[in-house]
């Protein structure tokens, strides 16, 4: 498993919040997606709405520190008082950007757009928890990411929960039991893993050999109630919002999103 989440890993990036006269503080993750050459930064949505007009996004990535200018793309959709589609992130433009060459970047061939409503099988959720994360000194980075092997959550889940099947996508996490290296064991909080990747196996992660396929990306853990889960927003959904802004875009993700799974 730990082979097959290398390419998740090396997409998956730690997030920094830059306040002045303050270090680098490690608050969330993101995943890179890049569509017919255009490079964008996929998140959650609620990780900007406590920033003051002064705060910068940086992300971390090749161990230096990169910052991520301009307006950031917030898509939300409020249902019973809960954000349900929960996403943010937006282009990623400039002469640093354009330094970054797109095998750092997932393609639409490395995503699962179309996995069914209430899906089986194994996960992996990827993100930089904020526990886990030394200080940053200077432009320099050492982020250490997380991965978490979940099932996917029953249909009950997304009813007692009052998710969307149609949006979200529900794994089970349950920190107190947690598998690594054969035995349960009791993982970190994952605060800060919020935008990190939620990636698909198509089956058993036991008998898996293919990498793993983004499904979604994260957005919210679920612990204090009987289904224990960390809930995400599913990739086809992001697309359509992508889509939706980007005319030029448009036709590509329309074929994507047609393929068969």
């Amino acid at each position: 498993a730990n082979e097959l989440s290398s390419r998740p890993k090396a997409v998956t990036v730690p997030l920094y919040r830059l306040s002045k006269n303050e270090p680098p503080e490690s608050f969330a993750t993101g995943v890179l997606l890049a569509i017919e050459g255009v490079k964008f930064l996929l998140t959650a949505g609620h990780i900007f709405d406590h920033s003051t007009g002064d705060d910068r996004l940086a992300t971390g990535l090749h161990g230096s520190i990169l910052i991520v200018d301009g307006r950031p793309m917030r898509v939300r959709s409020r249902e019973s008082g809960n954000d349900l589609f929960d996403f943010g992130g937006g282009e990623l433009a400039g002469r640093a950007w354009d330094a970054i060459p797109l095998t750092d970047f997932l393609s639409l061939d490395e995503l699962a757009a179309r996995i069914p409503r209430v899906p089986i099988g194994s996960f992996a959720v990827i993100g930089y928890p904020v526990t886990k994360q030394p200080p940053v000194l200077g432009t320099q980075i050492v982020a250490q990411a997380l991965p978490l092997a979940a099932k996917a959550s029953p249909e009950d889940a997304y009813k007692a929960l009052g998710y969307d099947a149609g949006v979200n996508l529900l794994v089970g996490f349950d920190k107190r039991q947690v598998w690594n290296n054969g035995r349960l064991e009791t993982a970190p909080d994952p605060f800060g893993m919020s935008g990190g990747g939620v990636w698909s196996f198509g089956g058993k992660l036991a008998v898996a050999t293919k990498v793993p396929r983004l499904a979604g990306i994260a957005t919210e853990w679920r612990h204090k109630t009987q289904h224990k889960v960390m809930a995400s927003t599913r990739i086809g959904q992001i697309l359509l919002a992508i889509g939706n802004k980007y005319e030029k875009l448009r036709q590509r993700i329309g074929m994507k999103l047609r393929e068969p799974n």
